[in-house]
């Protein structure tokens, strides 16, 4: 009996797990597209200006 409650325990244990690592991986891909969408219009803006430096030259 005491043996079956540990299975449960650590079959719950890594459903938990298994969850929480999950929702960190979704956060982090949220936080990758956020990162992502703030940079590219950064990157056109420099890009930009480096033309426009390059070409005064």
């Amino acid at each position: 009996m005491e043996l079956e409650h540990q299975i449960d325990n650590n079959g719950e244990y890594l459903n938990f797990r298994d969850d929480i690592m999950q929702r960190i991986r979704s956060a982090q891909y949220e936080a990758m597209r956020a990162v992502n969408k703030e940079m590219l219009p950064a990157s056109q803006d420099i890009a930009i200006k480096v033309d426009h430096l390059l070409n005064q030259v």
